[in-house]
């Protein structure tokens, strides 16, 4: 009797427990947040090419990400190098990287970069940095007005904001009290009646967005501790409107 019980709980099928990793040692609110926000369009955009999963929580605060507000190189060299002249290179170390959009980009970067670690973000993926800096990410993009899609974003509660607001992210909420959210909300939708027209999405004539939301939250989650994002075209406005909007960054 014993033989055959064991028999029946040997071929008995076992459904295997599935467990949710939410907290991510890694990396830190400050990037994840920004890379929640995202994926979180990803997942409304194209629902059907990308399973949704809880978005990874940091246990740790850290600095937002930097938006370069300027267009200029010159500037870029400025702000890199602080009171060093712009002749001299700057040389990174092997923990930070700039990332580009492919092997024509690389060789475009200014000379003074030219000493730094510079990677594609397709090369980069799977890699960690503590420093990342994103460089003519949506210049170089293949997309042109397909990033106007964002600014049908503007009137939404960040994916941030609305974890809170749920209760979804715990670390926040303990410090984040409902008057605080309230205030959040209030400003980003005072911020959006400022928004320019919004774009009507079509799937199939913006499908090229698919794959550069994807591009974009590959390139955010390679940093461990900074991310900064220069970059010299107006097609960067809508992405950068939307982060100011939502306060997930910094503008230097």
């Amino acid at each position: 009797k014993a033989r055959k019980d064991i028999e029946r709980a040997w071929h008995k099928k076992i459904q295997p427990q599935r467990l949710k990793l939410l907290h991510n040692y890694r990396s830190h609110k400050g990037t994840l947040d920004l890379a929640a926000d995202v994926i979180e369009m990803v997942y409304e955009l194209f629902p059907t090419t990308i399973d949704r999963l809880p978005p990874d929580t940091g246990v740790l605060d850290g600095p937002k990400p930097i938006l370069l507000d300027t267009r200029k190189e010159s500037d870029l060299l400025v702000l890199l190098l602080g009171n060093m002249r712009t002749t001299a290179a700057i040389e990174f170390g092997a923990h930070q990287v700039i990332l580009v959009r492919s092997d024509e980009a690389r060789k475009n970067i200014p000379p003074e970069l030219k000493l730094a670690l510079v990677m594609t973000v397709y090369e980069a993926k799977g890699l960690e940095f503590d420093d990342v800096l994103l460089y003519n990410f949506f210049a170089d993009s293949p997309a042109t007005k397909e990033w106007d899609v964002l600014k049908n974003f503007y009137d939404r509660e960040s994916s941030r904001t609305r974890r809170q607001r749920e209760g979804e992210d715990g670390a926040a909420v303990a410090h984040v009290d409902d008057e605080t959210l309230d205030d959040l909300v209030k400003q980003e939708r005072e911020a959006s009646k400022r928004a320019g027209q919004a774009v009507e999405f079509d799937h199939e004539k913006h499908k090229l967005l698919e794959s550069e939301m994807k591009f974009l939250y590959t390139a955010i989650t390679r940093s461990r501790v900074n991310v900064w994002f220069y970059d010299s075209s107006d097609q960067r406005e809508p992405f950068f409107d939307l982060c100011r909007r939502r306060r997930l960054v910094k503008v230097v």
